[in-house]
């Protein structure tokens, strides 16, 4: 038996199985049933949208924002069963190839969403990266996106 998901958010998929044996006539939905758990987290950047163009002022915060949801089903919401102090949520950044900067993101009030804000000092073509990473079961994910500042 095997799984493949989030089928929305192909950036973050992952595939897990179980092997058992499969009886005819039998009912797998009561007892343990069938379980397989998909381990990982789903991020998904909402700002800047993908491949944005902008005009750059060196003064003004771009605003990252993502939301981020564990594919095992517990919320990363602040005093949820997952708290959002156990994930480590940040926004690489990099231009021409080369990192920049990491950039913690914090909650921002909603659930499942986390958000920073970055000045950027020269315009260009930036790659950004937004990673999540749970410390306790070592569960991951990423989504990635450019923006480009112009003069």
């Amino acid at each position: 038996i095997t799984a493949i998901a989030p089928l929305a958010q192909t950036q973050s998929l992952v595939s897990t199985s179980r092997d058992m044996l499969l009886l005819p006539n039998k009912d797998y939905t009561e007892g343990n049933g069938i379980v397989l758990e998909l381990p990982g987290l789903s991020v998904d950047i909402l700002r800047p949208a993908a491949s944005m163009t902008m005009k750059h002022d060196p003064k003004k915060a771009i605003v990252v924002s993502a939301n981020i949801v564990n594919l095992s089903g517990t919320a990363l919401e602040k005093d949820s069963a997952g708290a959002a102090a156990r994930y480590e949520i940040d926004a690489q950044l990099y231009k021409d190839g080369r990192y920049i900067t990491d950039i913690p993101m914090n909650p921002d009030g909603d659930p499942n969403s986390f958000s920073a804000g970055m000045k950027l000092p020269v315009p260009g073509t930036y790659q950004l990266a937004v990673t999540a990473y749970d410390k306790k079961t070592k569960d991951a994910g990423m989504d990635s996106t450019t923006i480009t500042l112009t003069p």
